[in-house]
């Protein structure tokens, strides 16, 4: 494995491990947040297949956090207009709710800032083009070696 790659999953499985915590108050683990998310996006929802697709993970997988979220009332499936063989994933008022007041935390709490400005030491500019420069990096590098869903995280949070 190239040093970077295994410099990544580290970093990866320590994000997952500080999120945790967060993300037990909320009721969802990371990767329910991030089904929740991407299921955010459209107002008229998405395919469950493109959920799959931008999150990176196989129909089974993703088939079983949507039923799962389904049975909590986060969110809901139905058949796409166009095309009866598509099911399309939306949130249910419940779970925009939920989301809503999650990034209302976010935002307003900023549960994860303090471990970043540690890592890259005093909040300069300088240090903010240090963490566009990586996350530029990491997108690229994401990119390039297949993964499709690198505009799905932005560094802004939605309104």
């Amino acid at each position: 494995m190239h040093f970077l790659m295994f410099q990544m999953k580290r970093a990866h499985l320590s994000s997952q491990s500080a999120a945790r915590p967060f993300c037990k108050e909320v009721g969802l683990s990371p990767a329910r947040f991030d089904v929740m998310r991407a299921a955010s996006g459209l107002v008229l929802g998405r395919p469950q297949k493109e959920l799959a697709n931008i999150l990176g993970l196989s129909r089974t997988a993703i088939s079983k956090m949507v039923r799962l979220l389904i049975e909590r009332g986060l969110l809901r499936r139905e058949r796409s207009p166009r095309d009866a063989r598509t099911f399309l994933v939306l949130l249910t008022e419940e779970g925009a709710a939920r989301m809503k007041l999650i990034y209302h935390r976010l935002y307003r709490e900023q549960p994860f800032q303090i471990p970043y400005e540690r890592a890259f030491g005093e909040w300069t500019a300088t240090t903010a083009a240090a963490v566009q420069n990586l996350n530029w990096a990491l997108r690229r590098s994401a990119q390039n070696l297949g993964d499709r869903s690198c505009n799905f995280y932005l560094s802004k949070w939605p309104d």
